[in-house]
């Protein structure tokens, strides 16, 4: 049995739809990514895809950090999106109280 079918068979199981927000979320997220690669290619090979940057390594560390907290930034924000998105349950209220 392929977890395919268990998925399909299970009666909770939840679909995701991929939101603007979501969409919003994954771009910076490539963003994050962009600046870590530029940070990354300059202090390991000294390699500047953008002419003149980064131009020391305190701009390459400083793109790599940048770019790490954009992309820790933005998977929390995908992920409050996709828990947004699962149903609430029924019957009973916030307090626990019918």
């Amino acid at each position: 049995m392929t977890t395919d079918r268990v998925a399909h068979d299970n009666p909770q199981s939840i679909r995701l739809r991929l939101s603007r927000a979501i969409v919003r979320w994954v771009l910076v997220d490539l963003g994050g990514l962009v600046l870590l690669l530029l940070g990354g290619l300059w202090l390991i090979a000294g390699l500047q895809i953008v002419p003149g940057f980064p131009s020391s390594g305190g701009q390459a560390w400083f793109c790599i950090a940048l770019g790490f907290a954009l992309m820790l930034y933005a998977i929390v924000e995908i992920l409050k999106e996709f828990l947004t998105q699962r149903p609430r349950p029924t019957g009973t209220s916030a307090a626990g109280r019918d």
